[in-house]
């Protein structure tokens, strides 16, 4: 007779659910072990070539295995911090809808990593640093990197797919409310990004 599974709360989204890997539901834990893949390096050699793994670092975790043919080390990069996350407070501080605004499937934005993801500036903050941390400067839509929908991902494509889009005019209503705050190079700029001079 199987012991029956019993619903725990992640411990990343805290949402109760069946613990897939380390503590975390299934979709935290897919969530971590993407943001993981990209600190991995896998490197392998002959036995009889001379091994040199380069760089590695104190804190790096190297997994050793042996086939018939290659030695294979894993190298598991230790998490870099950067000197300050200087978008870190303000994501933490949006308040995420439930809804995505352009077709009001859920937002599974259960972790940071989550936020971010649904967080779509209207204006990129990269290249609009005067508006970057403004909180209208966002709508909320899914990405598909989280199995949602994928608007956030349609929203950057480009100006026509921008202008098809139903946050559109959302988009255009919450530019009023801090282009006062952007340059005239900046104001230039966005008015191109958004397709707005299109309409002159």
């Amino acid at each position: 007779m199987s012991i029956p599974r019993k619903l725990k709360p992640c411990i990343d989204c805290n949402v109760p659910s069946y613990i897939f890997s380390h503590g975390r539901c299934r979709h935290c834990s897919q969530l971590t072990k993407l943001a993981e893949k990209k600190q991995t390096e896998t490197i392998r050699w002959q036995h009889n070539e001379s091994m040199e793994l380069g760089n590695v670092n104190a804190g790096d975790e190297i997994t050793i295995s042996s086939g018939k043919k290659y030695v294979t080390y894993t190298i598991k990069r230790k998490p870099v911090k950067k000197s300050g996350d200087e978008y870190k407070d303000f994501f933490e501080s949006l308040v995420i809808p439930e809804r995505c605004e352009e077709c009001n499937e859920r937002l599974l934005a259960f972790n940071n990593f989550g936020r971010r993801c649904v967080s779509a500036p209207i204006l990129p903050k990269q290249t609009f640093k005067s508006v970057a941390k403004h909180p209208d400067n966002i709508l909320f839509m899914g990405a598909g990197l989280l199995g949602a929908c994928n608007h956030h991902d349609v929203w950057d494509r480009g100006i026509e797919n921008r202008k098809s889009m139903r946050v559109y005019k959302i988009a255009l209503e919450r530019l009023e409310s801090f282009k006062h705050l952007l340059t005239d190079k900046e104001l230039v700029m966005a008015e191109k990004y958004l397709g707005i001079d299109d309409k002159k």
